[in-house]
């Protein structure tokens, strides 16, 4: 039952991921362009000091010049969250499966769908596809992946070293 929960979570996880960057891809280029834009004005005024201070058209200037790092930084960060989505549950669905096979699992269908997601863009009103984009999304999902594998492989450690320090009830 327990397992059946987790598997359950994991496919919501991934499916929200997919939703939500399929979304934001949807989104014209206006739509796309405020949302970024306030987000990065958020970031700058929370963040940089002294950014309040600045003369509007400084600011303006500032937004502009940070606005394409923040939304690259979004790109990976979307695909981070999507490759270690489908890491853990290629992992939780396929609990045999070796980790390498896994990671390979999750790092097609991760780059399949950054692939398509550009693909998506170019029938949306003022966008396009960019393969530098594809290109992000994929160095994010493969981060996403090897952050699980590092976080497992810890985690692995640990419980070895927990049951190492458990003396065998029976030879006691």
């Amino acid at each position: 039952m327990k397992k059946t929960l987790v598997r359950i979570a994991l496919i919501l996880e991934v499916v929200l991921i997919l939703a939500m960057i399929w979304y934001f891809s949807s989104q014209n280029r206006g739509s796309s362009s405020n949302l970024s834009q306030s987000i990065t004005r958020w970031l700058l005024e929370h963040f940089r000091p002294g950014f309040a201070d600045l003369a509007v058209r400084e600011q303006r200037a500032m937004i502009r010049k940070m606005n394409s790092v923040i939304r690259k930084c979004a790109h990976f960060g979307e695909f981070a969250l999507m490759g270690q989505a489908l890491f853990c549950l290629v992992k939780v669905m396929k609990e045999t499966m070796e980790t390498k096979r896994i990671m390979a699992i999750a790092f097609t269908c991760s780059a399949l769908f950054a692939a398509g997601d550009e693909l998506h863009q170019h029938f949306v009103a003022g966008r396009g596809p960019q393969v530098r984009d594809v290109l992000i999304d994929v160095l994010g999902a493969l981060t996403g992946i090897l952050i699980s594998v590092w976080i497992l492989s810890r985690w692995r450690a640990g419980k070895t070293a927990v049951n190492a320090t458990v003396p065998d009830r029976h030879n006691v």
